[in-house]
C-alpha cells in the first residue's frame, strides 16, 4: 500500500516501525505527501525515542506505542507493508536523460492511471496532444512503457537501450492489495 492509500483508509490505522531508520523514512514520506501531525505541524520530527521499537504512526497524524492501537482494535501494518516511491512524477519528468527513463504499465488500468496523472501535471504527448486522448497501451499492451520525454515504447526496447525502467510503485502509484474481511458468524453459520 502506498503512503497516500494508508492515509486514505476510512478507519484509524497505524504503521509499526521497529527502528529509528524506519521511523525517519516513514515520517519523511508523510511530510513529502503533504501530511501533518494532529497539531497541524509538519513532520519535522519522528518522536521515535519515546516508544522506540514499539512506535506506531497513525493515519490521523498521531503516534503511540503498538499496544495502544492493539487495545483500540486498529489495523496495524508493518513498515514493510508500505510502498515508498523512488521518485515523484515531477522528478521523473525532470530526469536529466528524459529518453533514458520510463515507467512500465503492464495493464490497461495502469496505463490509464498514468496518463491521468501525467495530464494532471499538465504534460502532453511529444506531438502536443493531450495524454487523455490516447493511452497508446494497445500498441505494446503489457510491454508498454512511458518515457519522461513524453513518448512511449516497448519494454524490451527500453531494456535494450539500458533505460531506467520504473514501476508504478516507484512513483507512488502502486495499487493497494484488496482487503477481505470475513465475519466469523458467516463462516460458522
Amino acid at each position: 500500500m502506498t503512503v497516500q492509500e494508508f492515509w486514505d483508509l476510512p478507519d484509524e490505522s497505524a504503521v509499526h516501525c521497529c527502528t529509528e531508520e524506519q521511523a525517519i523514512k516513514l515520517t519523511q514520506a508523510f511530510k513529502k505527501a503533504g501530511k501533518e501531525w494532529q497539531s497541524h505541524t509538519s513532520y519535522n520530527s519522528h518522536n521515535y525515542d519515546t516508544y522506540e521499537d514499539k512506535t506506531c504512526y497513525s493515519n490521523r497524524g498521531a503516534f503511540a506505542p503498538i499496544h495502544y492501537y492493539e487495545n483500540e482494535n486498529c489495523p496495524i501494518y508493518e513498515f514493510e507493508d508500505i510502498d515508498f516511491p523512488t521518485m515523484t512524477l515531477e522528478e521523473f519528468f525532470s530526469y536529466p536523460d528524459r529518453s533514458g527513463i520510463c515507467i512500465h504499465a503492464p495493464t490497461r488500468e495502469d496505463a490509464e492511471r498514468l496518463v491521468l496523472e501525467f495530464d494532471a501535471l499538465g504534460k502532453k504527448w511529444h506531438s502536443g496532444r493531450s495524454y487523455l486522448n490516447y493511452t497508446q497501451w494497445d500498441s505494446y499492451k503489457e510491454n508498454t512503457v512511458y518515457y519522461a520525454d513524453c513518448t512511449y515504447g516497448g519494454f524490451r526496447t527500453a531494456q535494450g537501450n539500458n533505460a531506467k525502467i520504473l514501476t508504478l510503485a516507484d512513483v507512488g502509484l502502486a495499487k493497494s492489495k484488496p482487503v477481505v474481511s470475513i465475519e466469523w458468524d458467516t463462516i460458522f453459520a
